[in-house]
């Protein structure tokens, strides 16, 4: 019995999660963003991914700074690192298809739009309203 509760102890340890202090880190990030202080956002984003390399979370927020300043190619790296790296996350694919948008690569964001969208529903008001920075005409 002592060896099965030790197994259940240690068990989420052996799959890889986002912690929740690695979650607060992100939102932290976050709130520098809704702020609008996106170098600040950038530099701490980057510190998160030096000690955590292989957490999606914070390359999906560094995609998003670097959306609203205007490295739309960045952030499509950024969220296909993170892709790479979750599978099937909504939100990586829809913000994906944004990056698409802001490089005006439209056929190319469809099919992340339609996966959103096929993962979770409730991304349809997001792409039919597309939230987020605008895209360059």
């Amino acid at each position: 019995m002592a060896r099965i509760f030790l197994l259940l102890l240690a068990f989420p340890l052996l799959i890889p999660t986002t912690t929740f202090a690695q979650s607060e880190k992100c939102y932290d990030v976050d709130e520098l963003i809704d702020d609008g202080e996106y170098e600040a956002a950038l530099i701490q984003i980057n510190a998160c991914i030096l000690q955590y390399p292989d957490t999606p979370l914070y390359y999906s927020c560094r995609g998003e700074a670097y959306l609203h300043t205007g490295n739309a190619e960045l952030a499509l790296l950024d969220y296909n690192h993170a892709i790479a790296l979750a599978g099937s996350v909504p939100d990586y694919y829809y913000d994906r298809g944004l990056a698409y948008l802001f490089l005006r690569r439209f056929e190319e964001s469809i099919p992340d739009f339609t996966k959103a969208l096929g993962i979770d529903r409730t991304h349809r008001h997001q792409v039919k309203e597309n939230h987020g920075p605008k895209a360059e005409k």
